[in-house]
């Protein structure tokens, strides 16, 4: 951690204030979680089950009237995870529902009635691109909550392996990671492919620009004990910040209070304000 501590300092000023006036109830309860401040579990809690789904998952884009999400509820349970909320029942549900929601080939997918939706590129129902990135998303989360040895993952981890070409798993940069974290969580081994994804990842994030993407990156390096590309990640942020302080993705415009959560964590992490 040497070469964290001794970097630079940055002014996350403009991204805290950016969130406290632009994000939710949420967003703010998840900076009390990041500063250690005391924070109503309760509420939080709440705020979930207000928008969760009777079959534990979530709507798409949280809202009622909408098909249930796997892809928004994967990203409600990275974010119940990272305000420790694994004690939970609206966790727990959660955590279930994906469970279930897996394919007989061990791979998940979003719900195909979202057809019809206009949903984010990563999220198109039965493409490939959506597959890699979704399942090895929801093994590493699900891992986290003493799942590693769980068989639904194990066989899920085998697929995405199957997806691996020419040293890189199919469809989006982010499927290379996600793998490489799944493998790491349930002690998935393969030397060959473990080394090919990791000069591949850390390729990726030496040209990668989008500050989103790189905090995401940056958690599977971290989980999957590649350093030298935290170290790189850690760098691209603290020299991500725009004129106004704040962090940008190209990719994922729509939450830019997130993206600020998420780079306020890593540098935070990396001891850099």
């Amino acid at each position: 951690m040497a070469e964290f501590e001794a970097s630079e300092k940055i002014d996350v000023t403009y991204a805290l204030k950016y969130v406290m006036e632009e994000g939710d109830e949420f967003d703010r309860y998840r900076i009390k979680v990041l500063f250690e401040k005391y924070r109503d579990i309760d509420d939080a809690v709440k705020y979930l089950e207000e928008r969760e789904s009777p079959d534990g998952g979530f709507f798409y884009r949280l809202q009622k009237g909408n098909p249930v999400s796997i892809c928004e509820s994967a990203r409600m349970l990275k974010l119940m995870i990272e305000v420790d909320l694994f004690k939970t029942p609206v966790f727990q549900r959660t955590k279930n529902f994906l469970l279930g929601a897996q394919s007989d080939e061990f791979f998940w997918d979003e719900n195909p009635e979202l057809k019809e939706f206009e949903t984010h590129r990563y999220d198109v129902p039965g493409e490939l691109s959506t597959r890699t990135w979704l399942t090895g998303e929801i093994i590493r989360l699900i891992a986290r909550d003493d799942e590693h040895e769980n068989p639904k993952l194990k066989k899920g981890c085998r697929y995405l392996l199957d997806q691996f070409g020419q040293y890189e798993i199919a469809g989006f940069d982010v499927a290379n990671f996600v793998t490489l974290a799944s493998m790491a969580w349930t002690h998935t081994e393969d030397f060959k492919i473990t080394s090919e994804l990791s000069d591949t990842t850390g390729e990726i994030v030496s040209r990668e620009k989008d500050m989103h993407l790189m905090g995401w990156y940056m958690d599977c390096m971290i989980e999957s004990s590649h350093m030298e590309g935290v170290f790189i990640c850690l760098r691209n942020l603290q020299m991500g910040l725009n004129v106004e302080g704040l962090w940008e993705s190209a990719e994922f415009p729509d939450r830019k209070v997130d993206t600020q959560i998420v780079a306020l964590r890593q540098c935070r992490w990396g001891k850099r304000w």
